[in-house]
């Protein structure tokens, strides 16, 4: 059989095989792509560079593999060699032969063993994704700025602590993510004007940035910015063209400059703890995701409700001085409040007609869910230490968590909530018993810890619950 299609086979895919080193490849001169990703015990790869026509070569998380053959680098025909999660230290390929690799244009390292980067890579001249992610290499060569067609590099998680001076010149560069490294622990960058003829520039993740342009306004093509650890107290001024803009660890920051963000569809802001306010949002019609994680304000703007007429998820966690918040738009599909310790009071939530998750958690001072009844959409409600009302009117119910609502002293008829699967309750202390609980036809699981005093009903015709306590 193999002589019969060998000689015609392009594709040979040997994914998860237990095999130790490659065998004699003499019978495919024209396999074009070899896959040989999660080969736990493969060592030894020498035979793959009898294969003049291969274009990709994937060997990720082949654990053990250490050496690639020297050979390597005279395989013209390579388009992508992806050696991630393996423990290969050195590119033989990037040496002496590196003429021959013309058409290469992935190079995938992350996670392996790879420690340096040659000068030469900068004759691969093709090269379109350089991926370095999570590997030891501590220097980018300037020369990585000789590579004309790159659109994506990857170097987040690694220990280069500085971008190449010539990074101006790719003006083809997509993506560019330095998000993360363990070097720059301690260390600020100061991003230089270079990063303004990135054209094409639409991902950018920057970590540790002491300072950044006054106007970033002409990468006109930007879509994502995303900023870890940063010392900036004020953002610069941004492209319109923004989708995407997440702020994390930025312990200076005491404004937002967000004005002219018109496309904005995304904001996320962590751990920004001089961050007071945010300012008016009217310009957020688009928005569709805010996340406010451990961020000093005491409430939102009042006009989030009309402004922000297509939000469909908001997410507040940690947000210690949070007393209050406006009126919310009625688009929200998701409302999840964690760890507001010195929210009292949430508006009426009635207008949230097409809500479908409702999380408030751990909100301490919080005592009651105000328009909780008419959420006629809502599937799944997880609360903490509020009083639940009209809990019977919530027919579209599938999910109900009440944990650790230790005030709770009853709980309303549960038999109108057809449709819930899914009920957990513990350490209600005080709660005796579950009405209607024997009615819930469709209930799938039923988890209940630490409820001292309940006396459940007879289940015995509910032989499809699962019962964990």
């Amino acid at each position: 059989m193999i002589g019969l299609f060998g000689s015609k086979l392009k594709v040979l895919n040997l994914r998860e095989c237990s095999i130790s080193k490659t065998p004699d490849f003499s019978a495919f001169p024209s396999l074009e792509s070899l896959i040989l990703e999660s080969c736990g015990e493969l060592v030894w790869v020498d035979s793959i560079v009898l294969l003049k026509n291969l274009i990709l070569i994937n060997l990720r998380r082949c654990w053990r593999l250490e050496k690639l053959p020297e050979q390597l680098g005279s395989m013209e025909s390579l388009v992508e060699l992806l050696i991630d999660d393996t423990r290969v230290k050195e590119l033989p390929i990037l040496r002496a032969s590196v003429g021959s690799l013309v058409n290469l244009r992935r190079l995938s390292l992350s996670h392996s063993g790879v420690e340096e980067l040659p000068n030469s890579i900068g004759q691969l001249t093709s090269l379109v994704e350089l991926i370095l992610t999570g590997t030891d290499i501590r220097r980018l060569p300037d020369f990585v700025g000789d590579q004309h067609d790159l659109e994506l590099l990857m170097i987040d998680g690694t220990y280069v602590s500085c971008l190449p001076g010539n990074l101006g010149s790719l003006k083809k560069l997509k993506v560019l993510d330095a998000s993360w490294s363990p070097l720059m622990a301690t260390e600020y960058q100061i991003i230089s004007d270079e990063i303004l003829s990135l054209s094409s520039l639409r991902v950018l993740k920057l970590n540790m940035v002491k300072s950044l342009l006054a106007d970033m306004s002409t990468l006109s093509c930007l879509e994502t910015l995303y900023l870890f650890k940063t010392d900036l107290q004020t953002l610069p001024e941004l492209p319109s063209s923004l989708i995407s803009l997440t702020v994390r660890l930025a312990s200076a920051l005491t404004s937002l400059n967000l004005a002219n963000l018109v496309n904005l569809k995304e904001l996320i802001l962590d751990e920004n703890w001089k961050l007071k306010e945010l300012e008016s949002v009217s310009s957020f019609s688009k928005l569709e995701r805010m996340a406010l994680y451990s961020v000093e304000i005491s409430t939102l703007p009042e006009e989030i409700g009309a402004f922000l007429c297509r939000l469909k998820h908001l997410n507040i966690e940690g947000c210690k001085r949070l007393k209050s918040l406006p009126i919310l738009p009625s688009s929200l599909l998701l409302l999840s409040i964690w760890c507001c310790d010195s929210l009292e009071r949430l508006p009426d939530l009635s207008n949230l007609k097409n809500l479908s998750k409702l999380w408030v958690m751990d909100c301490l001072k919080l005592r009651e869910i105000e328009g909780l009844g008419n959420l006629l959409s809502l599937k799944d409600l997880n609360t903490n230490g509020c009083l639940l009302m009209r809990l019977d009117e919530l027919e579209s119910l599938q999910k109900l968590d009440i944990s650790s609502c230790r005030s709770l002293r009853k709980l309303p008829n549960l038999s109108k909530l057809q449709r819930l699967e899914l009920f957990s309750m513990s350490d209600c202390e005080s709660i005796m018993e579950i009405p209607g609980l024997e009615e819930l036809s469709n209930l799938r699981e039923l988890n209940i810890f630490g409820c001292k005093a309940l006396k459940l009903p007879d289940l015995s015709k509910q032989q499809s619950v699962t019962l964990r306590t």
